[in-house]
């Protein structure tokens, strides 16, 4: 179905899990373009079209945003997913506003959680955002409008000292303070957090608004992450026997793991998995416990893939990549169903295994060299570094 100007369209947001609704105010066919507005409305249900006289474009100004229209540049083939509802004259003729991030429901997400928040609240943040003034925090100044704090530079007790910075967003703790998960589920504009801290078997945070958490999860025992987490990055590099309780059990989380990869039973759902500076690890592994994966990036340091074939066994898998990875050639990963298609270069992955060994060699000479030379004095000419 071909998007014409006017039409009106309602569809589902997994996140808000509510129907959305946007309207189409511009086609430019020769390019294959459509202008979409997003609109201000939420339903339980589908919007009917006795609903649409009292439709109004969706602003968006959440966190450091000006308010603007929220305008994406899409396809002019309407998806699928999207439920026609009627035709109305445009909302707005308006065209140089804020192109969205062409994901069709995650601002309005955004945006819709924002409004959820107190007005005075969101004006407070609005005004700390632009002022020149500052604050006193244990003896020392910072600006009002801070919005990034780490504990080892600006040191504090408790957490709700905090409080002097109104446009707070990202926390970075070495430690655990008191009262944190009170400060955080109080302050719904924390949206990252990166947590070192020991001495905590368990942790809950279902009750902030993060979106993004890094943490080391030695010692911790239990996990509980809140519904809006979309990004979680374990920075212990040995497997912790932490269980991780997540919406839908991970179907809208991407976790990272490094070095070794970490089985999370629990999370039999998760949407993306990412792993970092692998040494080696086993496709069978991350099938076993991860079966529903859309998205598996592998990053080695570099490292070896194990039963790689197993690939071809993920039925949800929409995109896959590797890099300074081996013990693959040439493959064709081509599901039953005809509908998508994995295809890995024979010549490309020999390429690699030659590149792989003639950096081991020069790292080998290299070494070599530098034992032959070590103890001699190196002289430096100050012509050249002055």
């Amino acid at each position: 179905m071909k998007a014409k100007i006017g039409d009106v369209y309602t569809i589902y947001n997994n996140r808000l899990r509510l129907y959305t609704a946007c309207q189409i105010t511009n086609v430019i066919e020769d390019k294959g373009d459509a202008i979409c507005l997003y609109l201000d409305w939420t339903g339980e249900s589908p919007l009917h079209l006795v609903q649409m006289e009292n439709l109004q474009p969706l602003y968006m100004d959440f966190m450091y945003w000006e308010r603007q229209l929220c305008i994406a540049n899409v396809d002019i083939d309407v998806p699928a997913y999207f439920i026609f509802v009627g035709n109305i004259p445009p909302l707005t003729n308006e065209e140089n506003s804020y192109f969205g991030t062409g994901n069709y429901g995650y601002d309005v997400y955004r945006q819709i959680k924002w409004q959820q928040i107190p007005e005075e609240r969101r004006k407070a943040f609005k005004i700390a955002m632009k002022s020149e003034e500052t604050v006193w925090l244990n003896g020392t100044e910072y600006k009002i409008s801070s919005h990034y704090v780490d504990d080892a530079h600006c040191p504090f007790s408790k957490a709700d000292e905090l409080k002097v910075f109104p446009c707070l967003s990202t926390l970075v703790l070495k430690e655990y303070h008191q009262g944190l998960i009170e400060y955080l589920d109080n302050t719904p504009f924390i949206t990252e957090l990166t947590y070192k801290g020991k001495g905590q078997r368990s942790l809950d945070f279902r009750g902030t608004s993060l979106r993004k958490l890094l943490i080391d999860l030695t010692e911790i025992d239990e996990l509980w992450l809140n519904d809006e987490m979309e990004q979680l990055y374990l920075l212990n590099d040995k497997i912790s026997p932490c269980v991780i309780h997540a919406r839908d059990n991970g179907a809208n989380l991407l976790l990272q793991y490094r070095k070794i990869f970490h089985p999370y039973p629990e999370l039999s759902n998760l949407n993306s998995l990412h792993g970092i500076e692998i040494n080696e690890v086993d496709m069978n592994d991350i099938f076993s416990v991860y079966p529903n994966l859309k998205e598996l990036w592998l990053w080695g340091k570099p490292g070896y893939i194990r039963n790689f074939s197993v690939l071809e066994s993920f039925r949800n898998i929409e995109v896959f990549a590797t890099r300074n990875l081996f013990g693959f050639r040439g493959y064709s990963c081509a599901r039953t169903d005809g509908t998508s298609k994995l295809a890995l270069d024979d010549k490309f992955a020999r390429r690699c295994g030659k590149m792989y060994k003639k950096i081991i060699q020069e790292a080998k000479k290299r070494r070599n060299e530098s034992f032959r030379h070590a103890g001699k004095k190196t002289r430096v000419d100050k012509r050249k570094y002055g």
